[in-house]
């Protein structure tokens, strides 16, 4: 059995969340969770949770303030009724990344008292560098908001996200482009730039413009300037999110695969962009190229992959 099999998802989410879920620290921090509160169920998480003072700035040691997030974390994606109101206190906490906790599990009950911090979370993303576990919260909670805002299907989350399109792409710009390398992908070479802070911030980007495609707001890439064809790109990203789910996704070639996807892509390149044949056919060739669709691609397969209850 690999590790983590058999923990319950939101042990799993939480885990992933606190970059433990590789081995060795998931297994062992979770072992010593239970030593020093006897499980990890609900009633439990509630109960690590009251331990401490939500409005103190950041009493306790280092440990403490870990199980604490655990706990906001694992909390945040059971949605147990008791949550709710457990959450509501740490919105205001001292401790920036257990306000972005206690946001993203309320925002995943659809609690407008959390979208103050999930906005402005939108323009707090930082990339993730050299880095201990607990410096990588910067980075990987806000991450997940885009996705989380665009689930919920809120219109109002158009602006907040647009902006935070344009803070990320000006971040972006501030950072050397690295040089490129080659991929080798379902027997394809192909050239991608080299991973760094600058193409961190654009998986960012990514991931805001697909939530901008769930949302409809086809306008949203209007004005936008960027360069190397993302535009191109984007325009793909930005119909595939407005498709979200509508196709299963679980196959090596995303259009061949995947034809009646292409169509209905390609009848909206048409109608929202007003593209050529010839244009749509070069747009779709591109995206496939791109780490914008091979990073789809994959977390597609994997989604679809955990909802036929297959390990991805």
């Amino acid at each position: 059995m690999e590790l983590g099999d058999d923990w319950p998802p939101y042990v799993f989410s939480a885990l992933d969340r606190l970059l433990l879920v590789s081995p060795p620290s998931g297994q062992p921090y979770l072992e010593a969770f239970v030593r020093r509160w006897g499980g990890y169920d609900a009633a439990t998480l509630l109960r690590v949770l009251r331990a401490g003072d939500p409005h103190a700035a950041e009493e306790g040691d280092a440990q403490d303030a870990q199980d604490r997030l655990f706990a906001l974390l694992g909390l945040g994606y059971m949605s147990v009724p008791q949550a709710r109101e457990a959450l509501v206190p740490f919105l205001e906490r001292a401790r920036i990344v257990e306000r972005w906790a206690a946001a993203l599990g309320l925002g995943g009950l659809c609690d407008e008292r959390a979208r103050p911090v999930l906005d402005s979370m939108l323009t707090e993303f930082r990339p993730l560098g050299p880095a201990t576990a607990g410096d990588g919260y910067y980075s990987t909670l806000p991450a997940s908001v885009p996705r989380l805002l665009a689930k919920w299907g809120d219109p109002q989350a158009v602006a907040p996200l647009r902006h935070a399109l344009q803070a990320a792409l000006r971040a972006e710009q501030a950072v050397p482009k690295a040089p490129p390398e080659r991929w080798l992908v379902a027997g394809r070479q192909i050239e991608v730039e080299q991973d760094s802070d600058r193409t961190a911030w654009q998986r960012y980007e990514d991931e805001i413009v697909y939530a901008l495609g769930r949302l409809a707001d086809f306008g949203a890439l209007t004005g936008i300037a960027v360069a190397d064809g993302r535009l191109e790109v984007w325009r793909v990203h930005l119909v595939l999110g407005y498709l979200h789910q509508r196709h299963a996704i679980t196959r090596v070639w995303l259009w061949q695969d995947n034809p009646h996807l292409r169509e209905e892509v390609t009848q909206l390149l048409e109608r929202v962009f007003g593209l050529t044949t010839e244009e749509r056919s070069h747009s779709l060739a591109v995206y496939a190229d791109s780490l914008t669709g091979i990073t789809l691609l994959l977390r597609r397969q994997q989604e679809d992959a955990r909802t036929n209850g297959q390990t991805p």
